[in-house]
This record gives C-alpha cells, sequence and structure tokens, in this order.
C-alpha cells in the first residue's frame, strides 16, 4: 500500500458527529478504534457508507460496550509492513491507575506490534517504550483523537489532536 493515514479514536461513548467531523476533516485511508464507542462505531461506519466513502475500518470491545459477537476485544492490523495492535484497555488496570504499561507492552511484544492504540483512561498519550510506539488517541466524546502515518516504506508519524 502507498503512505496511509490512519484516524484513531477511543471512548467516543455513542457521540458521533465528532467522529465524522474528524473523518470528513483528516481524509483518512483506515479508522481505528480502540473501544467504549457504545453503537457509535457502528453508527459512523453506516455513515460513512451512506456517504459512499470507502474507509477501511477496524474497532475493538471496550467495558462499556455489549458484546454482540461481532467485535473482537483485540485486533493485529499489518499496514505497509508494520504491527499494528488495537486494544482498549481495560484489562490493564496498573496502566489506569498507575501509568504501568508493562502488561500492555508485554502483549504488544508477543504479538510483535510496532504501535499500540488502546484507550480506557480518556487521557491523550504518545509515548515510546522500547521501541513500540504507544497511542491513546483520548475520548472521542470530548474532540480527542490521533492520526498515525505510515509511509510506504515503514516510518511511523504520530500526531495527537483536539477537534
Amino acid at each position: 500500500m502507498a503512505d496511509a493515514k490512519i484516524l484513531c479514536f477511543s471512548d467516543s461513548h455513542g457521540r458521533v458527529l465528532t467522529m465524522y467531523d474528524a473523518v470528513l476533516a483528516e481524509k483518512p485511508d483506515m479508522i481505528f478504534h480502540a473501544g467504549d464507542s457504545e453503537d457509535s462505531f457502528e453508527t459512523l461506519e453506516e455513515l460513512l457508507r451512506d456517504k459512499k466513502l470507502e474507509i477501511e475500518c477496524h474497532a475493538v470491545l471496550g467495558n462499556c460496550d455489549k458484546d454482540n459477537g461481532r467485535l473482537p476485544y483485540m485486533d493485529l492490523i499489518t499496514l505497509n509492513g508494520r504491527r499494528f495492535l488495537l486494544i482498549h484497555s481495560h484489562q490493564f488496570p496498573e496502566l489506569r491507575h498507575n501509568g504501568d504499561y508493562r502488561e500492555a507492552v508485554t502483549l504488544a511484544e508477543k504479538n510483535r506490534a510496532d504501535v499500540l492504540v488502546f484507550g480506557h483512561t480518556h487521557n491523550q498519550e504518545r509515548r515510546i517504550i522500547d521501541r513500540l510506539l504507544c497511542i491513546n488517541p483520548g475520548a472521542a466524546e470530548w474532540g480527542h483523537y490521533a492520526v498515525i502515518e505510515v509511509t510506504e516504506d515503514g516510518e511511523i508519524s504520530a500526531r495527537l489532536l483536539r477537534e
């Protein structure tokens, strides 16, 4: 694939329009949602289809989502030779309460991920731990999101944004 732009959301908690506005502004090739959409991700997908916007979408379940069997708790996506691990992170209480990334980083390493995209804390974060890029786009319900760009050669850059 050529250079690609990934628009990342989490914790939209039913708010669709903030995500849709970000899609129109950023024009991504792919969308990740790291859980707690409370059906807003599915609504966003329907809206994109209705508007004939063909964007590949990936999402995982969060602790506030109903498990209807459609979404996984974890997804591993490969793009331009880079591996992205998408989780909500509610299964790692130390991350939320103490900022301790060890368990999440271990999971990412086991899956040979280059980038960990997670949610749950509602706090925007961008940090590198042992060559693993960790991105929390923040709460989409508050207008937070992240953009990750991957060149055709696998170079990665990431920005945290607020609508």
